[in-house]
């Protein structure tokens, strides 16, 4: 009896393991995909349309839902073709970049991130995750497109 349970508990083990592997080839994947997609996307085809901005988006959006990659590219990509539907994302990536409490140095990219979340909602919470975030819980989720794309602040135009 006990050989039995032994048995079963090795291929438990054996199944976990490669349950955790797989998944974790699976996530790499994916995060060295849309990485490698923006590294190599070709911007002399990137005619500002409708479908090129909402590539650009997809692969950006990717990227920053994985707390690895590179977010630095991503977060400039997004200021140019990003929309309400950027948000969330950046938000969520927000986390990953945060200062340090009591640090008022921030990063290169953190800068990125928040000034693509400045220039898509209109609003300044600084580099604080926290804030940023209950303003998406509390205000943020409740608008529609139109009205998030209405906070967005339009580019000034060169005569």
């Amino acid at each position: 009896m006990r050989d039995k349970a032994r048995k079963e508990r090795g291929w438990l083990f054996l199944a976990i393991v490669l349950t955790i592997l797989l998944y974790g080839v699976w996530i790499g994947g994916e995060i060295l995909y849309f990485n490698w997609a923006l590294a190599k996307y070709d911007w002399a085809q990137h005619d500002g349309g409708f479908t090129s901005q909402l590539k650009l988006r997809i692969i950006c959006h990717k990227i920053i839902s994985h707390w690895t990659g590179n977010h630095h590219d991503a977060f400039i990509t997004l200021d140019n073709v990003g929309n309400s539907d950027s948000i969330p994302y950046l938000i969520n990536a927000l986390k990953w970049h945060e200062p340090a409490d009591g640090i008022d140095v921030a990063a290169c990219t953190t800068d990125h991130c928040v000034d693509c979340l400045k220039k898509l909602t209109g609003l300044d919470f600084g580099y604080s995750h926290k804030d940023w975030l209950e303003w998406w819980q509390n205000q943020g989720v409740k608008m529609s497109r139109e009205e998030l794309d209405a906070l967005a602040v339009q580019p000034e135009k060169k005569e």
